[in-house]
């Protein structure tokens, strides 16, 4: 023992000892040692129950993000699939704007209201040109447009 300069005079302090078998330095006093029965831990040490609790915390979590980010991503293509159907219908009803809209009205030329089973068909002259795929051909200012349902949705027809 040394003479402890910090402490009260003739107070001694240990001094390491190296340890016979494994050549490391130890201190005389090593601190409380565990009773009978009690385990010794390490500082800095996590048990096993402290390890599986916090993996099992971490597990829980990373389930409740990945329903989380599952459920946002069903929402957005829900939403993308109802903005892609909005903007399908708001091009037909413009086209049928269009073509209401140049209908050309006089008595020889009223529309025509077809009801067959389940396609029921609504036929009209209109002031827009109809389609052709012949660009040789001297398209005429005047159609005849047609709106048919059928089992896949409604058809426009243009002659």
């Amino acid at each position: 023992m040394i003479p402890a300069s910090s402490s009260p005079p003739g107070a001694l302090i240990p001094v390491p000892q190296p340890d016979p078998k494994s050549g490391s330095m130890h201190e005389l006093n090593p601190g409380p040692q565990p009773g009978p029965g009690e385990r010794h831990r390490l500082s800095g040490g996590f048990t096993l129950v402290e390890v599986l609790v916090a993996a099992s915390l971490f597990l829980l979590l990373a389930v409740f993000v990945a329903q989380m980010v599952g459920s946002i991503s069903a929402g957005s293509a829900s939403s993308t699939k109802r903005l892609s159907a909005d903007d399908e219908a708001r091009m037909i009803l413009d086209r049928m704007q269009g073509d209401f809209a140049s209908m050309v009205q006089r008595a020889d030329a009223d529309p025509e209201f077809l009801e067959a089973s389940g396609n029921d068909s609504f036929f009209f002259i209109s002031q827009s040109p109809a389609f052709s795929t012949n660009s040789s051909t001297n398209n005429s200012q005047m159609a005849l447009i047609g709106y048919m349902v059928t089992n896949g949705g409604l058809a426009r027809y243009s002659m």
